[in-house]
């Protein structure tokens, strides 16, 4: 009983989103009580959202003034948080651009409680993101496999890493057009992953950190298609 004091007091946990000290013995000590206090709830799916992107409606059609105007490939998205919120912001930075991998275990946490929550989602494979050879080259790691890795281990959700991505350009700066324009031929799957995947479901889950515009979640949705699925949802961190 004496060891994790002792332990502790030696290696100090740092707060995954202030940096403190994390002096509390907490199962996860990924956060410090102050943060666990102010880290934002999941957002709830309900009325008052877009039935496509999941963005807050402002007016009584279910589907907002964004997606009226664009054709996506996947039938719903559901993100987690708003990523204009600054803690949230802050945590997914730290966790892709900083190496605080123990991150991961809260994002996959919250993303097997939307998962575990819905009934249509039992059993349904997840197809993370893929991850420029740009990134892992800086950076030295695939955050989405990393995640979803946990998702795999921990909460025993079936995980199919069926695409690779070319090194691309950066893509923040463009609109939705030209990031689809980009994304042609830069993205690839595997026939051989995607024949395993659809032996257990036609159905699928793809999943990535934020949706901006949703290009990427809408271009690798059109791939599941053409290659023999009938729906893709898509799950997000956090919506832009």
């Amino acid at each position: 009983m004496l060891l994790n004091p002792v332990f502790d007091f030696f290696f100090p946990v740092k707060c995954s989103l202030c940096g403190a000290i994390v002096r509390n013995i907490s199962n996860n000590k990924l956060f410090c009580k102050n943060c666990a206090e102010i880290i934002p709830e999941i957002y709830p799916d309900d009325n008052n959202k877009c039935r496509v992107c999941s963005r807050e409606l402002i007016s009584e059609i279910d589907i907002c003034t964004i997606c009226r105007k664009r054709k996506y490939h996947f039938s719903k998205n559901i993100s987690l948080w708003d990523y204009n919120n600054h803690y949230i912001k802050t945590l997914i930075h730290n966790y892709k651009f900083k190496d605080k991998k123990k991150i991961a275990y809260f994002f996959a946490y919250s993303i097997f409680k939307i998962y575990s929550s819905n009934t249509d989602f039992k059993d349904i494979p997840v197809i993370p993101a893929p991850c420029s050879r740009k990134r892992i080259i800086k950076y030295g790691w695939d955050h989405m496999k990393y995640l979803s890795s946990i998702l795999s281990k921990k909460y025993s959700i079936k995980i199919f890493h069926i695409f690779t991505k070319k090194k691309t350009k950066d893509q923040k700066e463009l609109d939705y057009e030209k990031r689809q324009t980009t994304l042609i031929n830069q993205i690839k799957v595997s026939d051989k992953i995607i024949s395993k995947c659809l032996k257990i479901s036609n159905i699928a889950i793809f999943i990535d950190d934020v949706f901006t515009t949703g290009a990427t979640a809408s271009y690798c949705s059109k791939l599941l298609l053409d290659h023999g699925f009938n729906k893709i949802i898509v799950i997000t961190l956090a919506l832009d």
